[in-house]
Order: structure tokens, then C-alpha cells, then sequence
């Protein structure tokens, strides 16, 4: 039966011609538009007639707002500056219990001459500046030595830090031949003494700074033995090239209390560490 007059009727696509009709209407929808890679495929089955339904859904997504994050603060040692003739000179104590007595034995024979000499007494200062210098905390004594021995200050002359390094300031150069068994000999019989301020409750701490090889190697090894018996923290500090490490290892505690540098501007990277020794050894 066909149609009914007024009736909508949509009319059959299902032939081939009417198949490709639908395919030429089609590409003058789509002529002048940019390829979208749409492909269109003609059917022969009443399925082509069938409307399509299409369904938008529109999802509307509410974000919760975001507080923005708190600062984490975090908390890091402030970075340590070398100056490479002064070293760096800390303003406070680096450790605020730091019992020690500490003898200072600084060579000043001919080899070192005066300029290194005043860096090396800088190498001191910084030592210094960052020990709890005071009565209940930290005493030093000063020898320099090259010839002779020459002792500068005893560890009950000089109680505050202030005290300390303006006396490092007035100790004058001399040089001369290492006498190195002379400056060990007088420290255990002159700076470690009761009389010259020596403490009984506070560890005792040598140092020795020096350029070369004693000029009097086996009275060197004798001195140094003597030493032991007093202070169980004696540290060497070798400054130049080809050191005699027998002997140094002969005059310190042992291995880790030597130290070696090619210059004198290098000392002041030795500081921490000898901070450690002493108030951690």
C-alpha cells in the first residue's frame, strides 16, 4: 500500500542508487571542510532508515578548594666560608663543652719565614675562636720554636678568648735550625705543670706545627714518648712537601692525629677536623 496523502513519510534508502544519492548530498554537506577522517558507509538494510538518537551528558565537576600549602621550614648549618690565608673565624664557640688544655707548638725556624709564620698564627686564631676559651672550659698555652724553644704564654696567664688572640697578635717570628725534641721536652716540663696552670679534670691537647724534620730525629722520638705519658691528644700539622711521615706519626697519637698540607694558605681547611680532635678525641 503507499502513503497516505499528508502523511511524513521518510522515504527508503536502501537501493543502491538511493544509497548513493545519500552519499553525494553528504559530500556537499561536508565540501570546503578540513578532512576529519569521517567515513560514511551505504547499507542495503531498513537499519539505514532508523533515526539516530544522540544523547549529550553534561558532567559538572565541583572542585573543592585548595588551601595552599604551609611553608615547610627546614633548618640547615649555615655554610661555612674559608678565607684562604685567615681561615674561617667563628664568631661563637663551636663546642660549648670543651674541657681541654691546649699547648700550641709552632715552628718558626728559617724555613717557614715570617710570612708563613703570621698565616700559620692566623691557622691558630681560627683554632681558637671557635673553642670555649675560659676557666671552666678551654685553656691554651703558645711555644714557638726553632733553635730554641721560646713559650709565649702559660695556660694560666691568659682566661678569655679576647686575652687569647690579642696575645697572638705580639707573638714575634724567630728563626733558626727545628729543634723539635727541645720544644717536646718543654712542654711536658714547663706548660703541663701544676704551677703553670695544668688542670687535673681537663684533658691535655698538644699541637704541632711544623714545616720539616727535626734536626735531632732520634731525641725527637725520645721527647716524644715523654710526651704520650701526658697527653693522650697530640696532633701533628705538616705544612709543605715530602714530610717525614715516620716522624710525625712517631710524635702524634697515632695515624689519625697527622695532618698534611702543601701550603700554608691550606690550613685554614684543617680547622673542623682539629676542632673534632680536640674536643671530641
Amino acid at each position: 500500500m503507499g502513503p497516505t496523502s499528508g502523511s511524513a513519510h521518510k522515504p527508503y534508502l536502501g537501493s543502491d542508487e538511493n544509497c548513493l544519492t545519500r552519499k553525494k548530498e553528504k559530500d556537499s554537506e561536508i565540501h570546503g571542510r578540513q578532512d576529519r577522517g569521517v567515513s560514511i558507509d551505504c547499507c542495503d538494510t531498513d537499519l539505514c532508515n532508523m533515526p539516530v538518537t544522540m544523547t549529550t551528558t553534561t558532567t559538572t565537576t565541583t572542585e573543592n578548594p585548595t588551601l595552599a600549602p604551609t611553608p615547610r621550614t627546614t633548618h640547615r648549618p649555615a655554610p661555612v666560608s674559608i678565607h684562604p690565608t685567615m681561615g674561617h673565624i667563628p664568631t661563637t664557640s663551636i663546642y660549648s663543652n670543651c674541657n681541654r688544655d691546649v699547648a700550641f707548638l709552632v715552628d718558626s725556624s728559617g724555613s717557614v719565614g715570617s710570612a708563613n709564620f703570621n698565616t700559620a698564627l692566623g691557622f691558630i686564631k681560627g683554632v681558637v675562636a671557635g673553642l670555649p676559651i675560659g676557666p671552666m672550659g678551654t685553656l691554651t698555652s703558645l711555644m714557638t720554636f726553632s733553635t730554641t724553644p721560646n713559650i709565649n704564654w702559660y695556660f694560666n696567664q691568659l682566661t678569655s678568648k679576647q686575652e687569647t688572640t690579642n696575645a697572638l697578635a705580639s707573638v714575634s717570628y724567630h728563626s733558626g735550625g727545628t729543634r723539635t725534641d727541645l720544644a717536646l721536652h718543654s712542654a711536658s716540663t714547663q706548660l703541663f705543670t701544676p704551677e703553670h696552670g695544668d688542670r687535673t679534670h681537663a684533658n691535655n691537647v698538644v699541637i704541632v706545627l711544623t714545616d720539616g724534620k727535626s734536626n735531632m730525629p732520634s731525641e725527637t722520638v725520645k721527647q716524644a714518648n715523654a710526651l704520650h705519658i701526658i697527653s693522650h691528644d697530640v696532633i701533628t700539622v705538616f705544612v709543605g712537601t715530602g714530610p717525614d711521615m715516620h716522624e710525625l706519626q712517631t710524635i702524634a697519637t697515632d695515624q689519625h692525629h697527622v695532618f698534611t698540607v702543601h701550603d700554608f694558605h691550606l690550613l685554614s681547611s684543617l680547622q673542623y677536623q682539629i676542632h673534632q680532635l680536640i674536643c671530641s678525641g
